[in-house]
């Protein structure tokens, strides 16, 4: 108790003494288990995706539910690193293991599992009967996505391979190989907002893509926002593929990234993350048509190297998991599955016409 009242006075001290446009929040929990994924279920429960599968919290009364066990594929998923929810089904995704498991919210009952290696997903999301996967083939040779199709939408079913193109990589050859050599954290993410509009970012070119539930391509956010792009992405995957502390010093902590992409009540909003020093933190950033409307810090932050933040958004109620390790050797252990991890959630703006565009 002592330690999570010393993190709840951090958050609160932070929010008064940053600048104006930091969002304070109002609900920090300690986990007993490690979270790498949250998702709204409805206004009074969250998923949350972890080593203990994706368990279901209570937010009325603090009780927690199994939804989806650490069983194997296909009565389980181990260590889901990501889950999203449309409020019906739940879909958990390990994208570095190639297995996904979807399920019914009320039950539990199964509605697809898959396990292949013929598919590197990045990032799911679900709405009604339709899924959309952030990711690119693959054969026995590596990325089989010439074309450069960054997003595929289908049933919820585990073929992934018959699904349709929705948003293609259209920014030339160095982009399309950005994408392909991208993994789960680095590589970008999907969101679907409340009339069925896809949101859509990546890693290999700049912006925010929408495309109407129809699949029609609407608009480009954000077009200005080169600095997201990670341009090193075949280092991330091969030259410091088992060397995660210089894949953080040397490349991700060397550039604001994109942890996530939420949908507020003023638009998509990316969640940003930015190394300064020896310190994490991270900003909601929303894209207007060439760069951004207004930049929001969110008053937490970790120590570095190593740290990525997760998020959901409810109408204003945002979620977020993330780990904060209690001690600088804590920090540079290159296994972060022991760091403490913590629910925080936030209430957004009504509005960002308040904010300062930047």
């Amino acid at each position: 108790m002592k330690r999570l009242a010393a993190v709840l006075v951090f958050f609160f001290f932070a929010a008064t003494c940053l600048a104006g446009d930091t969002l304070a929040p109002v609900s920090v929990r300690k986990l007993d288990t490690s979270a790498s994924g949250v998702a709204w279920i409805d206004s009074g429960r969250l998923a949350i995706a972890g080593r203990s599968g994706v368990r279901v919290l209570s937010l009325r009364d603090g009780s927690w539910a199994e939804l989806i066990s650490t069983t194997p594929i296909p009565n389980g998923l181990p260590d889901p690193l990501s889950v999203v929810s449309d409020g019906r089904s739940v879909v958990a995704s390990n994208g570095f293991a190639r297995s996904e498991f979807g399920c019914r919210v009320e039950d539990g009952e199964r509605i697809f599992a898959r396990s292949s290696p013929w598919f590197m997903v990045i990032d799911v999301a679900v709405r009604q009967s339709n899924l959309y996967v952030l990711g690119w083939p693959v054969d026995a040779h590596g990325a089989n996505n010439a074309g450069g199709i960054a997003v595929w939408r289908g049933p919820l079913s585990p073929h992934f391979e018959n699904f349709e193109p929705l948003h293609r990589i259209e920014s030339g050859p160095k982009s399309v190989a950005i994408f392909n050599d991208s993994l789960p954290f680095y590589g970008g993410a999907i969101a679907i907002e409340p009339d069925g509009t896809v949101d859509v970012i990546t890693a290999a070119e700049a912006g925010v893509f929408q495309y109407s539930s129809d699949g029609a391509f609407r608009r480009r956010l954000g077009a200005g926002l080169g600095e997201l792009i990670i341009s090193r992405m075949h280092d991330v995957n091969f030259k410091f593929s088992a060397d995660a502390l210089g894949r953080y010093r040397e490349i991700i902590n060397r550039q604001p990234i994109a942890d996530d992409l939420v949908v507020t009540p003023d638009g998509p909003a990316i969640v940003v993350r930015i190394a300064t020093s020896d310190w994490i933190t991270w900003e909601l950033w929303y894209p207007n048509a060439t760069r951004l409307a207004q930049r929001i810090q969110l008053a937490i932050r970790r120590r570095g190297p190593f740290g990525h933040l997760a998020c959901d958004a409810r109408g204003s109620d945002l979620a977020c998991v993330y780990q904060a390790p209690e001690s600088a050797q804590q920090a540079i252990a290159q296994d972060q599955r022991n760091v403490p991890s913590f629910l925080v959630q936030f209430k957004l703006p009504s509005s960002r016409a308040a904010g300062s565009a930047r």
